[in-house]
Parts: structure tokens; sequence; C-alpha cells
């Protein structure tokens, strides 16, 4: 079955200088059948997602019927004026995916699925998800103040990095962990702000933490670790692992940090911690129970995912150094975000992999491109090289300390005996416990009817029902420091209320 390709080049977006490069990629099958893909090289959607959408869409729809051999991959990318490593990524994402297989030597076929549900009727009208608005006060986790930010500077690091975008496409096919000259700035800025001991072929950067995760599952699966994690913990990396197909085990935290005995028990697992600032109760995990964790590993065959999200952000005392720092027998794999010091949107973070497991992750690893944007890799790496970021972390510590600080200062002074702070000496949240016989959602409800927003911690456990009945999360990182005093004032507004009840 031979296919033939056409490429057209569709008309002009705009009168001045810009046109629209649009390919279209028609596929005329033997039993002349013709499918029709869309590829806009301008779009603001990479070209391998579009090509990957578009295939996998046609493969459900059975215009690319079972056993169909794709075109080879040096073929398509000639056609389409595309990147090899495009296609192949696009490919191999179709392949996990299980849309297509591959036979080695003869290239990809289309993979035998069930049918599809039929679509839904044109004229069946859809009602839009409401959704539900905002509290005006709103303390949510997890957002920034904007206007911290050093844009110009940034901006200043992206026109370097557009200078330099001709160069990159050639780094990239060499280097599908990232980019070296990011992967060599971290090295340089973890061994001085964390004491993370790297070289760059250790640095893996991903589009986000929980593609860190992902990646790190795919290289340790459930069929030879299982997986441990503090309770309460973050939920994403809970999603991450379960839905993979761990056998898991949830582990409590106290004061310290998290439990070690219920970890001696354990065959050879993942252990997922926080231990600079546990997430979501605040808790630093102490040097014997590091040096003791780190033994416990190394002992019992497990591998230990150090989660450093916010340990930049304290405020009482000089960050706290990672535990990877003090792993001398190679069982930490060190992760760390972007979306903590730069923006949330910015979907940028890394792995910093054991060094006797760098080279056998890296050949396994499963794209054949970076999936991080190569401008937004230079970008930061410029970022860094001339020492903005440093300067944009000590501008949102500043920034954080004070409003970490004036929320403290205000609950102590005014709720003595009614609220007690967890945790706290960094990072952008507090947990509250409250001395009420009110229910957490009574306790959220009571907020929201005088529009404060407070957020229940149920999510964070694997039991919901074990989350305590008098506490709550409250963020503080989006609020402007000058909003700040009302915000507050909101939220003790309320907390009267709950303490007269």
């Amino acid at each position: 079955m031979q296919a033939l390709l056409h490429v057209c080049i569709l008309t002009e977006k705009r009168i001045l200088k810009k046109i629209q490069f649009t390919c279209i990629l028609w596929i005329q099958f033997f039993s002349k059948e013709v499918m029709m893909l869309l590829i806009d090289k301008e779009s603001s959607k990479n070209l391998y997602t579009q090509l990957y959408e578009g295939l996998k869409q046609q493969i459900l729809s059975g215009e690319l019927p079972t056993g169909f051999i794709l075109p080879a991959t040096r073929k398509m990318a000639q056609e389409y004026e595309l990147s090899r490593n495009t296609v192949i990524t696009a490919y191999r994402q179709l392949e996990v995916e299980g849309y297509i297989y591959s036979t080695q030597g003869s290239g990809f076929y289309v993979e035998s699925l069930p049918p599809q549900p039929c679509e839904q009727q044109e004229n069946e009208k859809i009602e839009p998800a409401k959704k539900e608005r905002a509290p005006h006060y709103d303390f949510r986790y997890g957002g920034i103040d904007r206007n911290i930010y050093r844009n110009r500077a940034f901006r200043h690091s992206l026109n370097n990095a557009l200078a330099d975008r001709e160069n990159c496409s050639s780094l990239l096919y060499e280097a599908p962990e990232g980019l070296l000259i990011l992967r060599q700035q971290l090295c340089q800025y973890l061994k001085r702000f964390r004491g993370v001991r790297c070289h760059p072929e250790q640095v893996i950067i991903t589009s986000g933490h929980h593609h860190s995760l992902s990646l790190i599952a795919q290289f340790l699966p459930p069929q030879e670790y299982e997986f441990a994690m503090e309770n309460p913990g973050y939920r994403g990396t809970r999603d991450v692992f379960s839905h993979q197909g761990y056998a898991m085990h949830y582990i409590p935290i106290g004061p310290q940090g998290i439990e070690l005995s219920p970890l001696r028990r354990l065959p050879p697992s993942l252990i997922s911690i926080t231990p600079s600032h546990q997430f979501p109760m605040g808790s630093v995990l102490p040097i014997k129970k590091r040096l003791q964790l780190l033994e416990l590993a190394a002992m019992g065959g497990h591998y230990i995912l150090e989660d450093d999200y916010d340990s930049e952000l304290r405020y009482e005392e000089q960050p706290i150094p990672s535990l990877q720092s003090i792993d001398t027998a190679g069982r930490t794999f060190y992760l760390g975000t972007f979306s903590k010091t730069t923006a949330p949107d910015i979907r940028l973070a890394y792995i910093v992999v054991p060094p006797n497991l760098s080279f056998h992750f890296s050949e396994t690893y499963p794209f054949y491109t970076s999936p991080v944007s190569s401008l937004l890799q230079l970008t930061l790496a410029d970022f860094m090289e001339r020492g903005e970021y440093e300067k944009q972390v000590n501008a949102l510590r500043n920034d954080f300390r004070k409003k970490h600080a004036f929320i403290r200062q205000y609950l102590e002074a005014h709720f003595p005996q009614t609220v007690r702070i967890c945790g706290g000496g960094g990072g952008m949240h507090f947990v509250l416990e409250i001395d009420t016989a009110c229910t957490e959602e009574e306790i959220i409800n009571r907020f929201r009817q005088n529009e404060v927003g407070v957020y229940s911690l149920k999510p964070y456990w694997a039991n919901p029902d074990d989350s305590p009945q008098n506490q709550v999360l409250i963020g503080y990182g989006a609020i402007p420091l000058n909003r700040l005093p009302v915000n507050v004032e909101a939220l003790g507004e309320t907390l009267n209320d709950l303490e007269n009840a």
C-alpha cells in the first residue's frame, strides 16, 4: 500500500509580509479513501502535537484503518518540511498510547482498536459547566503576584534567546534531556544554593512536575517497585503513581516529618518526600531523620524522590541543604520546578538523576526531542547566566517574607487561643488549626459567606475522612502586598464569628 503525499501552501494570513504556512497532507489509499491533515506552522501549538493529534483523530475515526502503514518518518518530515525528530516524537507518543505499533525494520502500523461510540448529534445542546466565582478575599494556594516578576530582565533574556534560536534545533537533536547550556546553569545554581552535587549529564529538563514523575515511573515501573508517600501529601504525586498501577503506601507524618518505622517494612519502593518543607503541613525533616532515611533506602533497595518544591522560600533561617547533598549511596532523585519562582504557567521542571543511573535513564528516555520549548530553555539559561534568576528569587523571598510575617503576627496578636499555625517558616501557605466545634465544611462555608476563600485539606489525604475537621489551608502568594491588610482583616472578621459561635 503506497501513499501519495502532497503539500499545499494555504493563502496569505496578513498583507504585510506575514504568510501563514499551513501544510495539508493528502494520503490516498489503495482503497481510494482520502485523509487530510492540517499542520499550521504559525500556531501556538507545537508541531509534533499537531501531527500527533491529527493522526490520532484519523485513527479513532477509522479513516486510517487497522494495519495501515504510516509513512516513513524521514519521508513524512521531508514532505511536511518538519524535522524528522518532530515526526518521530509524534509517532512514539501514538505508540506509547497504543494507537500504533512498530515492527523492527518495517515501520509503524495502525493498531486494532474497539469501535468508538457514536458522535453526539449536532443539535444536542450542551450546557457550559458553571464556574464558581472566586471570593473577593481569596487565599487560594499556588498563585504568585505577577507584579513581582522582573519582566524587563526576562524580556531581555527572551530577545537574546531569539537571536540564538538558529542554533537551537541542532542543539536539541543532540540533547533529548534538554539544552546543555540550561543544564549547566542549573548544576551551578543547585550546587550554590541547595548543595546538590551533580553534572549536566544527570539533569533532565521536563515540561512540569507531573512530567518528571511520569518519567521516573516509566524508568522504575510498578512491576519492580512499590510506592510510598507522605500522608497528607501532594495530590498530583498520588495521582500519577496510583494511575500507573503501583502498590501504594501512605505514611503518616509527625511534627518532624515522615515517620520512618512503616518504611522499614516495605519491599523495594519509591519513597516520595518533601523534607525541607512538608506539603501541606510545613514540618522540616531534621538531619538525624534524614540520615536514617538515606540509610534505610540504601539497605532496603529503595529510591527517594526528593520534591524540593519551594525550599528557596525560607524566611526565618537559611534555606535547608537538600537531602541529595548528603546522599553518599546514590539513592535520591532530586526534583525541582520553576513554577514557584518564575510563574505557574511556565511549565518547566527538572530531575537530577542519581549518578549511577544517569546513563541508563537517558538510554530509556521516551522522547527523541525535549518536550520543552527550546526558546523557553534558551531564555531561562540566559536569565540564570546573567544573575537575573537569583535576583528574581530574592525579590520573591522578600515579598513572601513580609506577607508571611504580617499574617503570622496578626493571627498571634488577635487569636492566640483560637488559631494555631501549623508549620510555617517558609513557602507560600499556612495550615490553620481553629479551636471550634464546627466541621471543616461549616468553617469554609462561614468564610465564604464573608467573601473569604480558605480551602480544604481533604484532597491531600489518601482517605479524605482522615482530614482533621478544624484545619484549613490558606495561600498568600498571589495577594499583592498592598492588598494584604484588607484581606487579612476579612479573614479576622470570620475568625471572630467562629470564636463567638
